[in-house]
């Protein structure tokens, strides 16, 4: 085997068996932030968080979604340029991007794809009252 092979089959050996590529070992690297963006708040119905500044998520985003009692809640992602005017994410095809979880009944932590977008909040939908607490967690 010359040389340049045998180092290119050095080099992506290292990258993969040594962690560099690994999503876990990549993410101890870099600073995970923890906020609460809906302190226990009782819904019955619709409601949202506040505006969250949410520039550099680098594609990981968590949430921890507590709720106080067995009711079906749905909770997705809507997208802000100025925080002020709000949309629901879509792709190309209109297919919804912002689903974070749909019709839970019991605490989740959940990790979901955020939506690049310089705001984002959480829209809320209960079928009954239930108080909800929402801890995001994101790689910055």
């Amino acid at each position: 085997m010359n040389f340049p092979k045998c180092f290119a089959m050095v080099l992506i050996f290292s990258l993969v068996f040594g962690g560099i590529t690994h999503p876990a070992r990549a993410l101890a690297q870099d600073e995970i932030k923890a906020f609460e963006v809906l302190p226990a708040k009782s819904i019955n119905g619709t409601d949202y968080s506040d505006a969250i500044l949410f520039t550099a998520s680098q594609g990981f985003a968590s949430a921890l979604v507590t709720l106080s009692g067995a009711v079906s809640t749905t909770i997705t992602v809507q997208c802000s340029y100025d925080g002020t005017n709000w949309y629901d994410p879509i792709d190309e095809n209109g297919s919804s991007l912002g689903t974070v979880c749909s019709g839970i009944t019991t605490s989740k932590f959940i990790q979901f794809p955020p939506v690049v977008a310089k705001y984002i909040r959480f829209k809320i939908v209960t079928a009954g009252a239930v108080t909800v607490t929402i801890d995001l967690m994101s790689v910055q």
